[in-house]
């Protein structure tokens, strides 16, 4: 005997409305009633037909994901498979699939996205990055399509998820100011993206207010994976700089300094300390463990969809922010200086 919505809410001591609301991933459903409904339909062994309700609510039940860069980079970095695994768990709760768009450049990616907005692929889309002068947020504000960006834009009204990145930085590098130290560098990604940005700025506030110089000479960027770190730490090295202290933007980058610095004879944290951003499971494996800054990327994931189903369900509302809270993390890549 086939299993019904009614019987669902006859048993969950609900409307058939609110199981309906349910599956949809209604946000002004209290997540006791969702757990309950969810609970019952598993019991009775309910699979609402996805099909047939795409049809009546032209609903696609999938969930467009931007990637920053072509797959074969962007899963070279464990972040964004921890965003993704935040991102599934969400989505899985309300039924819906992921679609994953890559691209080799700005065109490419463009023109994904156009197909999935255009052939109503999705019902909405998460950005994976911030970065200035994006063609693609461009289109989608444009097009008033649904989206939500993990990382802060530069332009307003526009919904996202984020840390508060100036002032994680700000406090990773008074850490490593309260740890002796007084020549710092910083190890960023790509220039583009705001959280790069960020970061340098609260780097730049922590040592304003501790009375130390900014050197330009020791802000370093490259793309958020190892090679591009390395090479930035060998290019100062070999000018003769040696700062007692790196602020790593990434964990993953965080190898890659350490690696440059090892083939210099230097090693951490007895010759040079470390403090990155993350907390991926690479920087309690890597030699020493990595002191490093969580920034609870599972939840970026997982709220970014939470955003998104605002943003399908309700497009009248004004645009929103969540800040996901961060912790320095203490392992054994800093060593305190005497003073």
């Amino acid at each position: 005997m086939t299993v019904t919505i009614k019987d669902v809410a006859r048993e969950a001591g609900v409307s058939p409305s609110t199981v309906s609301r349910v599956i949809s991933g209604n946000s002004r459903i209290s997540e006791e009633t969702k757990r309950r409904v969810r609970k019952v339909m598993e019991e009775m062994g309910y699979h609402p037909n996805m099909n047939a309700r795409s049809l009546v609510v032209k609903s696609t039940e999938t969930i467009g994901l931007i990637m920053p860069r072509s797959a074969e980079n962007t899963f070279l970095n464990p972040f964004f498979p921890e965003v993704l695994r935040g991102i599934g768990a969400a989505a899985q709760e309300r039924g819906y699939s992921l679609l994953l768009s890559t691209g080799r450049d700005d065109g490419e990616k463009k023109e994904t996205v156009v197909k999935m907005v255009q052939g109503k692929q999705v019902d909405g889309v998460i950005l994976l990055n911030s970065r200035i002068r994006d063609p693609i947020l461009a289109y989608l504000k444009k097009q008033r399509f649904p989206f939500v960006m993990v990382g802060r834009p530069l332009e307003k009204n526009i919904t996202y998820v984020d840390n508060d990145n100036v002032t994680s930085a700000k406090e990773a590098t008074r850490y490593l100011i309260e740890m002796g130290h007084r020549s710092i560098a910083f190890v960023g990604g790509n220039p583009e993206y705001t959280v790069t940005h960020d970061r340098l700025e609260g780097y730049k506030e922590a040592l304003k207010e501790a009375g130390l110089p900014y050197h330009p000479s020791q802000v370093l960027s490259g793309d958020f994976l190892e090679e591009g770190a390395y090479e930035a730490v060998r290019a100062l090295l070999s000018l003769g700089q040696r700062p007692t202290a790196f602020l790593v933007t990434d964990d993953l980058m965080a190898l890659g300094v350490i690696s440059a610095l090892k083939e210099m004879g230097l090693n951490v944290p007895e010759d040079v300390s470390i403090v990155s951003f993350n907390n991926v499971f690479l920087a309690r494996l890597s030699s020493p463990p990595l002191t490093t800054v969580d920034i609870e990327i599972f939840q970026l994931g997982y709220q970014a969809v939470q955003k998104l189903f605002e943003r399908i369900h309700y497009p009248e509302i004004a645009s929103s922010h969540t800040l996901i809270k961060t912790c320095l993390v203490e392992r054994q890549s800093v060593r305190r200086l005497e003073k």
